[in-house]
């Protein structure tokens, strides 16, 4: 079976969040290519946490992201961290052409690997509708991700352009998220 690839980011204040949404998401399914990008996450975790892996056909990777280029981003409020920043540089770590980006202080009730299944229809992403805030824009939260079309389109560059801009008029990573993408994103139920 194909391991379906989903990435989460996180430091060393959200590991115990993301040690929790990591045993929700294969409490369901194995055979996972977890990226877990961040700055300071220790390597001795993911040595563990890839042995405890290894009985369900899956694995954790250690991106390591540099994060000077992120700091000088305004934060809309102070339990946003400036890592949130680094789902822009996703497709500089994930080979895959699909992936599925989750903010790690998720929980998840059920299976996930059906969203990979999902027909973007040429978007570059999937998202779901962002209630009550909007019912226009989407959460950034869960992103089903065409890594592939990133890359082409130049996403990450486009990002890191808008942010400069605009960072300190919208909500953080999500807010310049909604700005590129507007209306074309494929809405996930």
């Amino acid at each position: 079976m194909d391991k379906k690839s989903v990435v989460f980011v996180a430091d060393l204040s959200y590991m115990e969040k993301l040690e929790v949404a990591l045993k929700s998401l294969c409490a369901h399914q194995g055979h996972w290519k977890i990226y877990v990008l961040n700055e300071n996450l220790p390597t001795e975790w993911f040595a563990l946490m890839n042995r405890r892996l290894e009985t369900i056909a899956s694995e954790v990777v250690n991106c390591r992201v540099s994060a000077e280029s992120f700091k000088a981003f305004s934060l809309p409020s102070a339990h946003i961290h400036y890592a949130t920043f680094f789902r822009y540089v996703i497709p500089d770590f994930v080979q895959e052409n699909r992936v599925l980006y989750l903010d790690s202080d998720m929980i998840f009730t059920q299976d996930l690997s059906p969203l990979f299944e999902v027909d973007l229809n040429g978007f570059g992403i999937g998202a779901v509708v962002d209630c009550p805030t909007t019912t226009e824009g989407f959460n950034a939260g869960l992103m089903l991700i065409d890594t592939a079309w990133w890359r082409q389109h130049k996403v990450t560059e486009s990002l890191f352009d808008l942010t400069q801009e605009h960072h300190q008029e919208v909500y953080g990573d999500q807010g310049i998220l909604n700005l590129y993408f507007k209306d074309a994103w494929l809405r996930l139920p």
